[in-house]
């Protein structure tokens, strides 16, 4: 899924700069093609939830809960229907900042780039829309519930530089260890 997304989007970013957004009918067309997107965003995942609600699924799975930390014992449609809930939050939360960032400062680049991404997201990425709707095989790994929560390339980086090399509890060699410079005080001749 990563190498088409960047066929898509590496060269949506290049032609981003020849957008004449300071035309305002193109601002306006803007603005209406990311309502569109988010519009397609939430039919894909209200399809999703007719399909969630079609299969009332009445397996037990055991879930950590991410707030409490708990764990929970839940069947997959109530799993489902939490993780379809959350990605409705997802659109309505990023369509919110997106508008409030057009009106007040009037920033529109980001809508040509968050319709694609958006429904990218929507239909590549989120897994009961794979599962659901493409039919995807709950089997394998990255379907099967609780789903594992995507990485974060910017934290995995950053957990590279924070954690020491070698295994945990294992002392760092005296080599590794910085030498303090003696100065000895020489007779000036």
């Amino acid at each position: 899924m990563g190498l088409q997304r960047q066929l898509i989007l590496l060269p949506l970013m290049f032609g981003m700069r020849y957008v004449p957004v300071e035309d305002k009918r193109v601002e306006i067309g803007l603005l209406c093609l990311y309502i569109a997107s988010q519009l397609v965003q939430l039919g894909v995942y209200y399809l999703t939830q007719q399909k969630i609600e079609a299969a009332k699924d009445e397996t037990s799975i055991t879930d950590k809960n991410p707030q409490s930390g708990e764990v929970r014992n839940l069947t997959v449609y109530e799993y489902d229907m939490e993780k379809i809930q959350a990605a409705y939050k997802s659109v309505l939360t990023q369509a919110a900042f997106a508008l409030v960032l057009w009106y007040w400062w009037s920033f529109v680049k980001h809508f040509l780039m968050q319709s694609i991404t958006g429904i990218l997201a929507a239909v590549l990425d989120n897994p009961l829309v794979q599962i659901h709707l493409f039919g995807a095989d709950t089997t394998q790994k990255e379907y099967k519930r609780p789903f594992q929560p995507p990485v974060n390339p910017i934290m995995q980086a950053l957990k590279g530089f924070t954690e020491p090399e070698g295994e945990e509890g294992e002392e760092t060699k005296e080599e590794d260890q910085p030498k303090a410079v003696e100065q000895e005080d020489q007779p000036k001749a």
